[in-house]
């Protein structure tokens, strides 16, 4: 990945319908929007859920088990060699989450340099540990994780791996803008040297250029080729994907240095205790 800009990582998630035609459609559409990376998830019903798990009563996935939500959103695994090597054609960066032990030797068989961690595994330190052991690049994301629980998942990762990130993530589906609390984003630049994004779930495309504004280095978003995948209620258009990025891209450029002073192209005159503009004439 391009270290020296900010990171936009177009998320997949089950966007691809279960269908190799529309996966390949979503990684076209993020190339389109200007994405530099596109991340898939790795993971089988079984290892995420009980198949006796009750049926969730809130939320975008009301009336639906985790049983059969994770049925309907895992990947075929043969399908990611084929669609990292899409992204790779294309100039992009392409990674996966893992979920357990097992996937992360399979991911190495297919040279996958880099391994997210979702919210809701930074808990699971041997997964963690099993990432970092790699030596590739890990990315955490914070989610619902406390204090302790945060740095604890960071030193697992180090004690392997000197290129972690941690990702400032809310746990809501869609997430809302009063929740986000992006002041985090400053702790956590500060013990990650600048290695912090944000994985981001609200609505529209406002929240990831404050996070920049915050010292985001990373922004992932999902995006969207059509309404049907489970995510689509809170991912991104093709369309909305690229302003999205233009705004990243325009908060990233402003932000600059700590500097006082006039513009170039005028010149102080001091006159009775006042400054006066004078334009300077153009040789």
């Amino acid at each position: 990945m391009n270290r020296e800009r900010v990171v936009v990582v177009a998320e997949m998630s089950a966007n691809h319908c279960q269908k190799f035609e529309t996966a390949v459609e979503v990684i076209l559409a993020a190339h389109w929007a200007g994405a530099d990376a596109v991340k898939v998830q790795m993971f089988t019903p079984d290892v995420m859920a009980d198949p006796n798990d009750a049926v969730l009563t809130t939320g975008p996935w009301a009336g639906h088990s985790l049983y059969e939500l994770y049925s309907r959103a895992c990947m075929p695994y043969e399908w990611v060699p084929k669609l990292k090597e899409i992204a790779e054609e294309l100039g992009m960066f392409f990674f996966t989450s893992v979920y357990d032990c097992d996937t992360v030797d399979v991911c190495e068989e297919m040279g996958m340099p880099a391994y997210k961690i979702s919210s809701f595994e930074i808990l699971c330190l041997p997964l963690i540990e099993k990432a970092a052991k790699t030596g590739k690049t890990v990315i955490i994301s914070t989610g619902m994780a406390d204090y302790p629980e945060v740095w604890t998942a960071l030193r697992t990762a180090r004690s392997h791996t000197k290129d972690v990130w941690l990702l400032h993530c809310v746990s809501q589906y869609p997430a809302s803008p009063k929740d986000m609390n992006l002041r985090t984003l400053t702790d956590l630049g500060r013990y990650t040297q600048g290695r912090c994004g944000l994985s981001d779930h609200t609505l529209g495309i406002t929240i990831p250029s404050v996070a920049v504004s915050m010292g985001a280095r990373m922004i992932e978003k999902h995006i969207k080729v059509n309404n049907n995948g489970l995510d689509s209620s809170f991912s991104l258009t093709p369309t909305e994907f690229r302003d999205m990025i233009t705004s990243v891209r325009i908060a990233e450029d402003s932000i600059g240095k700590c500097h006082y002073g006039g513009e170039k192209n005028y010149r102080r005159v001091e006159r009775n205790g006042r400054w006066l503009r004078c334009v300077e004439k153009q040789s």
